[in-house]
């Protein structure tokens, strides 16, 4: 801060009287300093005195906010008699670049009892900062990350600036390669895409739900969303038929109009049944019916595809026998 900042300080500490609510009842100061940089520190020391039962509380509007931050602060009550003193010390850290003038500071005394607040508005401050330090000054200062200081408008839009031309010059060296690589006239081979039966992505999503047979009685109603959904998307890519958006009863419609269908599934009822029960009405059911209801989606379906492809390992359970050649069911 030079010296014609604190001309301008002193002149209006003279004037506080102006931006307060009980002019002779405030006392207020700012510790003098020679020079202002980044990480100085500016003390603010308010008085007031009257009744008690008074807290201290203050304001800041965004630009003061910006270019100063508040330090904690020392408090101190003094009564004497029926007057009470209030004190308040405040440091500020200064963390502009530029010259600011900086609209008021509020000071406020609240009594939370009453309601009944004073307050005190310091100066408007201008600030013209020296920005370097002499070869002398070995004070430390605090720091601070650059993009939180405050700083003038063109700084961001040099900012701006620089990122939109790192942006343009990026964009010019991938036309540059882009265009280096179609003239080389490489020849690419087309891998054609076999696309997977519905008896394959049936086995895939029975498999995977196999290996995840440890974990089936943590989550019996996952086990049976996944289940069900696997055998409703089978029935979709075979028949052509909207079978995923079918509701339990709809499904149960739809395969008695498919006694084909219907008649390798004979178990569907049930099977529907329960795992409505389990997914809506919260029941619960044993390893040993949910291995039993896994075998039976992935042999009904193996009948489908007989003549397709063998049967597939089951998931294991004891109580179960061997019911068609290719695996243990």
């Amino acid at each position: 801060m030079t010296r014609q900042l604190f001309s301008i300080f002193l002149f209006l500490c003279g004037t506080v009287q102006v931006f307060a609510q009980n002019p002779a009842e405030w006392q207020f100061k700012i510790d003098k300093k020679d020079s202002l940089q980044v990480g100085d520190t500016l003390t603010f020391t308010a008085g007031w005195k009257g009744s008690s039962g008074y807290t201290w509380i203050f304001r800041m509007d965004s630009t003061t906010a910006t270019v100063l931050e508040p330090l904690s602060g020392d408090t101190s009550i003094v009564v004497s008699g029926n007057e009470t003193r209030y004190q308040l010390r405040l440091p500020f850290v200064f963390w502009g670049f530029q010259h600011d003038t900086l609209d008021p500071v509020s000071f406020v005394l609240e009594n939370k009892t009453t309601g009944d607040s004073v307050w005190f508005n310091t100066p408007s401050l201008i600030l013209n900062p020296k920005l370097f330090t002499t070869e002398n000054d070995t004070l430390p200062r605090p720091e601070k990350d650059i993009f939180e200081t405050g700083r003038p408008w063109w700084h961001y839009f040099l900012w701006i600036l620089a990122g939109l031309l790192l942006a343009g010059v990026i964009y010019l060296i991938y036309r540059k390669v882009l265009k280096n690589r179609k003239s080389k006239n490489v020849s690419v081979e087309i891998v054609p895409v076999v696309e997977q039966s519905a008896w394959e992505l049936f086995q895939l999503a029975m498999d995977d739900l196999l290996a995840r047979q440890a974990i089936w009685p943590d989550d019996v109603k996952a086990f049976y969303s996944d289940l069900i959904e696997i055998l409703k998307s089978y029935l979709e890519r075979t028949t052509g038929s909207p079978v995923l958006e079918m509701t339990s009863d709809e499904l149960l419609v739809w395969l008695n109009g498919k006694p084909g269908l219907k008649a390798v599934l004979p178990e569907m009822d049930e099977l529907l049944n329960r795992a409505d029960l389990i997914k809506f009405a919260k029941q619960n059911t044993v390893q040993s019916q949910m291995n039993l209801d896994f075998n039976s989606v992935r042999i009904s379906v193996h009948k489908l595809e007989t003549e397709k492809a063998p049967v597939q390992v089951t998931a294991t359970n004891p109580d179960v026998k061997s019911e068609s050649k290719g695996g243990s069911l």
